[in-house]
């Protein structure tokens, strides 16, 4: 295992210039859309978000008609009351009796049936609205789920670099909140819309053909109110924006004190963390606020517009039949009542214009993570390797989390198969970056890393998945039973081999003393576990992995002494005829190493046996003093 001395750059994977596949989205944490009605952007959300109702268009279908239905009925309902009632009945027309075929001077059954007409009008109008109701709680669980889905299965494919570029309560917000805030601009207002727009058009038709002087009376301040509407949807646009980043700031407070429960308890810190949580629920209000005071503001000039509207019309009307015109009294009331019926369709587009709002900056977010390209692709030819022998061949290896800031540079490497390297180095010297490297975590901004002479960027994900497993200290214990944890990475193994691997990881004890055995249920993270029980279960699961290159990253770092001793047997068996690359807080465990690199400022600075290492009088002997001192003081050796 000697150092290649190959400087030559290979296999860069870095885009030269410009942000990184898989790095924070275009957007985050910003308007995703500008201008009145968002742009052209905005427009390709909404011709895309259009396609996920695609299954569910027979059911649209219905629920338009509903909407059209309802809109008819609205119109007739003002001529059945004003004109029909006022001017024929009441006036005691003989062309009603006539046209409901009623012996002569049954004015009083011609009422009875107007009224009869009127109501079964508003009855349809109600069952109308049900059938929506339905309809809509049948098709927005469905669309909301694939979009959550879709989310899911794009952040499932992305790199490691996205998750640590994108905060977690801003990532839960877009999966839980954001998908739901996209479909409800498109069940509960875009249907309506498009069947009200027709109706509004139709009533401006009616009030025309009734009266024109009184239709552009009634119609006077419609510009006003459409320039208020523009104004709102920009300042519209900003505000959900802000909103937005103050619900994933306060997400991710959440997420933090939850998971760091134990810290925030053990340093009493419990009243800094209410501050510092109620400042940030703070910012979500102030933000609620802001968009309520901007909406209220919208509405309260709606409102005005609309009784100045009726005013001029009632003032207008009344002044045409007190002076003899041709127009009556039951006209004056239907022409108002169409009037009447104007104003909620315009309120419904400023309605509409908050919920676009919202919904377009949901879907900015949403297709962000849908269209962010993963750092790490799968060749389009993979080579399978279904037998593995373990060599691990690295050359001129630089790699930086952020451009121009390396933190390993030119490490060459060569692992035979079957054989321990340990991996020795001060905190932040780059040894997980490199282990992460390997197993394709990263890729390499230069230099290649190749298994069995293959480069692993033309291995399958899943044989690579297969042949590579890693044990380190952040364990990580998913919610479930304890064989689901066990094979996790084996999803298929039967109990005996998960009981085999849990006997082997030194775990079968511990597990049969809990309530129901392998099928007790443990909590997400693992917190019914102590810290040693947790990593025990996680080398049985490497070990029913069975992989040929195994990873060790600080394994023991987080157990006490005895722990560590029980877990060391475990792993003694876990490396046997795998080729094993293992970082320890404890150099004294990698004395049956049989070879030793230090890596020092991202580069390997030392490497030899563990005997040469320490004859070397350098870095690694130096750390092995300073150990051994500290843990003597401590009595542990």
């Amino acid at each position: 295992m000697k150092e290649q001395k190959n400087k030559h750059p290979a296999g860069s994977t870095r885009p030269a210039g410009g942000r990184r596949p898989g790095g924070p989205p275009e957007g985050e944490g910003r308007p995703g859309v500008a201008g009145p009605f968002g742009g052209k952007k905005s427009f390709y959300y909404f011709w895309r978000i259009l396609k996920y109702f695609k299954p569910h268009i027979p059911a649209i279908v219905v629920m338009m008609f509903t909407y059209l239905g309802a809109a008819v009925c609205n119109m007739l309902y003002p001529y059945l009351n004003g004109t029909i009632l006022y001017d024929q009945v009441f006036s005691k027309n003989p062309a009603v009796i006539k046209f409901f075929k009623l012996p002569g001077g049954r004015f009083a059954l011609a009422l009875g049936l107007v009224v009869l007409a009127m109501v079964v009008t508003k009855l349809l109008v109600q069952f109308l609205l049900a059938v929506q109701s339905y309809i809509n709680a049948k098709v927005v669980p469905h669309v909301i789920l694939e979009l959550e889905n879709q989310v899911f299965r794009s952040m499932g494919r992305l790199s490691m670099r996205f998750f640590h570029s994108n905060r977690t309560g801003g990532l839960m917000t877009r999966v839980i909140s954001d998908a739901g805030q996209v479909t409800g601009f498109f069940i509960d207002f875009l249907p309506e819309i498009l069947t009200q727009v027709p109706a509004l058009i139709a009533t401006c038709i009616i009030m025309f053909a009734m009266d024109w002087q009184l239709a552009l009376v009634s119609l006077c301040l419609l510009p006003f109110m459409v320039l208020i509407h523009l104004v709102m949807m920009t300042r519209g646009h900003i505000l959900f924006s802000r909103r937005h980043r103050a619900e994933r700031d306060i997400t991710a407070k959440l997420n933090d004190n939850i998971t760091g429960v134990r810290v925030v308890k053990s340093f009493g810190q419990e009243q800094r963390e209410v501050a510092a949580f109620e400042k940030v629920n703070n910012e979500v209000q102030n933000a609620e606020v802001a968009i309520t005071a901007n909406f209220n503001k919208v509405n309260a000039a709606y409102t005005f517009l609309e009784r100045a509207i009726t005013l001029l019309v009632w003032g207008f009307g009344s002044y045409l039949v007190l002076h003899d015109r041709q127009i009556s009294y039951g006209h004056l009331i239907s022409f108002a009542s169409y009037v009447t019926q104007l104003n909620p369709l315009l309120r419904l587009a400023s309605q509409a214009s908050r919920q676009w709002a919202a919904s377009m900056n949901s879907a900015a977010r949403i297709f962000a993570i849908i269209d962010a390209e993963p750092e790490i692709v799968e060749s389009r030819h993979p080579v399978s390797m279904e037998s593995v022998k373990g060599e691990i061949r690295i050359t001129d290896l630089t790699f930086g989390y952020e451009p121009g800031r390396p933190v390993l540079q030119h490490i060459n490497l060569h692992v035979e198969p079957g054989k321990m390297l340990g991996i020795v180095g001060r905190s932040g010297a780059g040894k997980t970056t490199l282990v992460n490297l390997i197993s394709r975590l990263y890729e390499t901004d230069q230099g290649s890393i190749c298994i069995d002479g293959v480069n692993i960027r033309e291995f399958s994900f899943t044989d690579l998945r297969r042949n590579v497993a890693m044990v380190s200290q952040e364990t990580y214990i998913f919610m479930g039973t304890v064989a689901e944890n066990i094979a996790y990475a084996k999803p298929g193994a039967s109990k005996k081999e998960i009981i085999r691997a849990a006997v082997l990881a030194s775990a079968h004890d511990f597990i049969c003393k809990m309530p129901d055995g392998y099928d007790t249920v443990i909590g997400a993270s693992g917190r019914t576990l102590s810290g040693g029980e947790r990593q025990r279960i996680s080398i049985a699961r490497a070990i029913l992995a069975d992989p040929k290159i195994l990873i060790l990253d600080e394994a023991t770092a987080a157990v006490d002494t005895e722990t560590e001793r029980a877990i060391q047997k475990s792993i003694s068996y876990l490396t046997k005829n795998r080729t094993t690359l293992s970082i320890a807080h404890r150099l004294s465990t990698l004395r049956d190493a049989d070879y030793l690199i230090v890596i020092e400022h991202g580069r390997i600075e030392e490497e030899g046996t563990h005997e040469e290492l320490l004859q070397k009088n350098g870095i690694f002997a130096h750390l092995m003093e300073l150990q051994t001192t500290a843990l003597a003081m401590r009595g542990l050796e």
